[in-house]
């Protein structure tokens, strides 16, 4: 084993990585003088981090998170299409829609599906239901009792909630022009009742609670979820060239507090984006040299 001086042990400390962050990123932030992180001045904060306190749910896993809940009898889960991971061998799932009309405008409005799925626990004995997104998410408990006038939510962000008692609506556009560049389209899902729900989102999600009039701008794709309290609206990005040229459309999404919003790295709708040009590259695939 080589021997190494103690300049160079100094230098190898220098270039070793801390763990789970960017290299040297204290030693080389620290000539900054700063007190405070760069994501606090931000005003966003990282949803604290869900540890289970013995209630009857719990959320695992680091990036594709899953949920786990328990159901005493009579409990009902509600859940989105298509999320369901495991389930006890005693469940009989139906599907709800909450009314045809309602479905009806959900789907061909909002863009979600007409239907939702419960898992309703007919047994004395507890039962467990395991549910994940449909896509690589994050999962994130709303308490929706801290948020008496609900939430609006955009497109696939909703994953679940415990009971029925939570009513879906829709929500238009607050303007023509925030109907056509804002990335919610005309209608947005709002989201009010009792209870816990889970929306998900990918990537890393930031949560902010704005002020009375405090103003901040994200991009289209980026929002998740935002307090029926806040004012959404559109402004250009710049000028001419940062509309052609910056990467970011015309339009970023302006919300003005109060209440608390929600945003992501890579939301439902920027995902889609992402992969939407490898999807449109099939075609042709089963053929041979037939000859």
């Amino acid at each position: 084993k080589a021997v190494l001086s103690e300049d160079q042990e100094a230098g190898m400390a220098e270039m070793r990585p801390m763990k789970g962050s960017v290299p040297n990123q204290l030693a080389m932030g620290a000539a900054g003088g700063y007190t405070t992180t760069p994501l606090s001045v931000s005003g966003f904060a990282l949803p604290p981090a869900v540890q289970w306190a013995g209630g009857t749910w719990e959320i695992i896993g680091d990036d594709s998170q899953v949920l786990v809940t328990i159901l005493k009898q009579n409990e009902e889960l509600i859940t989105e299409p298509g999320s369901l991971l495991s389930s006890g061998g005693y469940f009989e799932p139906t599907i709800v829609m909450g009314g045809m009309g309602a479905g009806c405008k959900r789907s061909c409005c909002a863009g979600e599906s007409c239907f939702r799925v419960a898992y309703k626990n007919n047994l004395p004995a507890e039962q467990t239901v395991t549910l994940t997104p449909s896509y690589p998410a994050k999962i994130i408990p709303l308490d929706m009792a801290q948020h008496p006038g609900g939430v609006n939510l955009t497109r696939a962000a909703w994953m679940s909630s415990f009971g029925r008692q939570h009513e879906f609506d829709l929500a238009q556009a607050p303007s023509c022009l925030a109907a056509c560049c804002g990335g919610q389209g005309c209608f947005y899902t709002t989201l009010k009742g009792p209870g816990m729900t889970f929306v998900n989102a990918g990537g890393t999600a930031l949560k902010r609670t704005l002020a009375p009039g405090e103003v901040v701008v994200v991009d289209t794709m980026a929002l998740v979820a935002w307090e029926s309290t806040v004012q959404i609206d559109v402004q250009t990005v710049g000028g001419f060239m940062m509309m052609c040229c910056g990467g970011s459309g015309c339009f970023n999404t302006k919300l003005t507090g109060p209440g608390l919003i929600i945003v992501a790295s890579m939301s439902g709708d920027r995902m889609r984006t992402a992969y939407m040009p490898y999807t449109q590259q099939g075609g042709g695939g089963g053929g041979g040299d037939g000859g």
